[in-house]
């Protein structure tokens, strides 16, 4: 009753400032997220909720969280275009991050002070064990691609998820359309991983995808993959450069 804290308990979660809120609006907010932090830290104070004591913690604890931001070692970074990256991120204990089809994970870094956070999807599998991918564009005014440009073998980012309320019934329709341009390829490939990997789903995917040139084309490899199932289908749309010279798998279509 003298509203103290217990020594167990994590520290009360801290409100977002206004700079941390891209504008995007983005499901969850960072500031919906703060208020289930924040009531579910109420909930473990009222009920003495000795769940986080790290003496008693899984594995799956130390995996990804919605609630509390992790950190994860980065293992290899690797080029993709003139301005995206591939970084790949160990998972400890050989674990899983659970995403679930359509979900996306929050990087929080830390500039002069302030907060900064950005939402990514990764482009490993939905039940990648041991490590996970994600796809990023570096912009050259870009507060948070200054931070990740800085990146190193061995640093350490921190996350924060899954979060997504994406809902797919298979064969709920028989033709699925996805548009997509640039760096916005990768959540719309993690939905046709998903349905072309389930033999029971015969819906049939067709992707738009719209880039300036052939060297912008992302997940290029991957996307070959998929067009190797006979229900995906995939459309590159180059604005500056139409030349099907420059795609370089034969039987490509290019608009």
């Amino acid at each position: 009753g003298n509203g103290c804290v217990p020594c167990w308990m994590r520290p009360r979660p801290r409100r977002p400032s206004e700079s941390e809120c891209c504008g995007n609006g983005c499901v969850p907010c960072v500031f919906d997220v703060y208020d289930q932090d924040l009531k579910r830290w109420k909930e473990e104070l009222a009920y003495g909720d000795h769940g986080l004591d790290t003496a008693t913690r899984s594995t799956d604890d130390w995996c990804l969280s919605p609630v509390e931001f992790r950190e994860f070692r980065l293992a290899k970074i690797r080029r993709e275009s003139d301005n995206a990256w591939r970084y790949t991120f160990i998972i400890p204990e050989n674990g899983s991050l659970k995403l679930k089809m359509g979900q996306h994970i929050v990087l929080r870094t830390e500039i002069d002070g302030h907060h900064i956070v950005r939402s990514y999807t990764p482009v490993s599998l939905l039940n990648a064990r041991g490590q996970f991918e994600v796809l990023i564009k570096l912009y050259e005014t870009g507060v948070m691609s200054q931070c990740i440009k800085s990146w190193q073998i061995g640093s350490v980012a921190k996350w924060k998820g899954p979060y997504g309320d994406f809902h797919y019934e298979p064969n709920k329709f028989r033709h699925v359309g996805m548009l997509a341009a640039g760096t916005g390829v990768t959540p719309l490939y993690q939905v046709a991983c998903s349905i072309v990997d389930n033999e029971a789903d015969e819906t049939f995917v067709q992707l738009v995808y719209a880039c300036r040139t052939a060297k912008e084309v992302l997940l290029k490899e991957e996307l070959d993959c998929l067009s190797e199932y006979w229900n995906f289908t995939v459309l590159y749309v180059l604005s500056q450069d139409p030349s099907v010279k420059q795609i370089t798998r034969y039987g490509d279509k290019v608009a």
